[in-house]
């Protein structure tokens, strides 16, 4: 039996939305024309009303009221996606805030012609222990150790 560490490489792609500032994305699957936002200044992950139907979710009871920097309060609900997928890698029983992303959406489209997905928050960043690395332009998930 041989022991060893691994890790996910997510690969990322950071954006530049004129007045918006540097953001970074990535791409939900390898194939897809949707892309996540990695946002470690979002407390909570979100993912778009408009994307759910592609989604395996559960929604929950609870209504959240939640409140962006640009935006009033609003009414929210909670959810969890069965899976997800990051780049090439799938993450299962996420939980997020299911709302409306329409005005971030099309900031997206106006400035770098990407399709929106959700927003990647701190929450999920913290609970894989993710790593981001700008200079090699990927996350890194750190995984269990592995028996092979």
């Amino acid at each position: 039996m041989v022991w060893w560490r691994r890790e996910k490489k997510i690969t990322i792609r950071v954006v530049e939305l004129e007045e918006e500032g540097v953001h970074i994305v990535c791409r939900n699957g390898s194939s897809s024309k949707y892309w996540w936002i990695i946002d470690t200044g979002a407390s909570t992950s979100v993912i778009d009303e408009d994307f759910t139907d592609q989604l395996e979710i559960t929604n929950k009871e609870e209504t959240l009221v939640t409140a962006g920097i640009k935006d009033s309060n609003l009414q929210t609900q909670y959810v969890e996606v069965e899976k997800i997928s990051l780049g090439t890698h799938v993450f299962r029983h996420t939980k997020a805030i299911k709302m409306s992303l329409a005005h971030i959406n099309q900031i997206y489209l106006d400035c770098v012609d990407i399709e929106i997905c959700g927003i990647i928050g701190c929450d999920f960043l913290a609970r894989h222990r993710a790593t981001i690395d700008l200079n090699k332009e990927n996350i890194i998930i750190p995984e269990q150790s592995v028996k092979h």
